[in-house]
């Protein structure tokens, strides 16, 4: 997980900017080229996967056909016992606290929503919950504060609280791919490291890199935007998603992040241009601290069933 970064656009002077210490406001680039051969391999290969029938790419698909019903995508899940049980899991979380536990996988997918099953059947394709490349705990953790922050903004943006989520889910897709990719670089990346830094060891940013692969596998493309631009500064001119995920981000650093004061009030009063202050602020705070925990156990690799 890397601290969120920000880009300055020409709405500067519509938003207020995050103090220069690597974080939120810092400047990004502009795309770099040539691109590392080993990553532009990597993406073209991961964007390629749709081309082998397992089930979490037909999960894919099916969340895709508009033809889809719960019925028929828990018949595909439940091919997968990892992937069904993950679900149910989920759905059985303190997050959701639903009055009578989840038992089965169509009402898992009901719970969660089709939106956030693509995301984790995305995950799943793409290896991050496999023994042997799973991403480490603190991938997850940052995904469960930044979904659980993005649904709690979501009606700000009228955006959809599932979409929001799944969104927050799958934010930093990018940064488990460059590390899957050359493990050896993505080590000298330090925890707040920016978007040049990351061109310079890879040739891409990991907001780039995920964006360029769900793409790919067809997810719609303000998702992708979204995905692709999160480290953007937070501005009127974004898509909604993105404005959601940048705000998301926001508040889950206020929640559970290590920002220093100076950071922090810059953060508020970010938010607070964007009508996200005071008591209501506070209030998503303190869920998202209490929440994060237990959506991240059934996130982490590991977990027990």
């Amino acid at each position: 997980m890397r601290t969120p970064q920000g880009r300055d656009d020409a709405a500067g002077s519509e938003r207020a900017t995050m103090p220069p210490d690597g974080g939120i406001g810092a400047g990004a680039p502009e795309d770099a080229e040539p691109r590392n051969e080993q990553i532009e391999m990597l993406l073209q290969a991961m964007e390629e996967l749709p081309s082998h029938p397992t089930v979490a790419l037909r999960v894919l698909w099916l969340v895709d056909d508009p033809t889809s019903d719960v019925a028929r995508l828990a018949k595909t899940v439940e091919l997968d016992p990892l992937l069904a049980a993950r679900l149910i899991r989920i759905s059985n979380s303190a997050y959701y606290s639903l009055r009578t536990p989840v038992t089965n996988v169509p009402r898992a997918i009901a719970a969660l929503g089709f939106a956030t099953v693509r995301s984790l059947a995305a995950s799943a394709a793409c290896g991050l919950t496999d023994e042997d490349t799973a991403v480490e705990g603190e991938f997850w953790s940052h995904a469960a504060a930044v979904a659980n922050a993005a649904q709690l903004v979501a009606g700000r943006y009228a955006v959809p609280p599932s979409d929001a989520f799944a969104l927050g889910l799958l934010h930093d897709l990018g940064e488990a791919l460059l590390h899957r990719a050359a493990p050896a670089a993505w080590s000298q990346l330090g925890p707040r490291a920016t978007p040049e830094r990351e061109i310079e060891l890879f040739g891409i940013t990991h907001a780039e890199a995920g964006a360029r692969v769900l793409e790919a596998w067809k997810f719609p493309a303000a998702f992708c935007d979204a995905i692709a631009n999160h480290h953007h500064q937070l501005s009127p001119r974004e898509t909604p998603l993105t404005q959601c995920l940048i705000a998301a981000e926001l508040v889950a650093e206020l929640a559970v992040g290590s920002m220093t004061i100076a950071r922090a009030d810059a953060a508020r009063l970010i938010l607070a241009l964007d009508g996200i202050e005071g008591e209501s602020l506070d209030r998503m705070i303190r869920r998202v601290r209490h929440e994060t925990a237990a959506l991240s156990a059934v996130l982490t690799q590991g977990e027990e069933g």
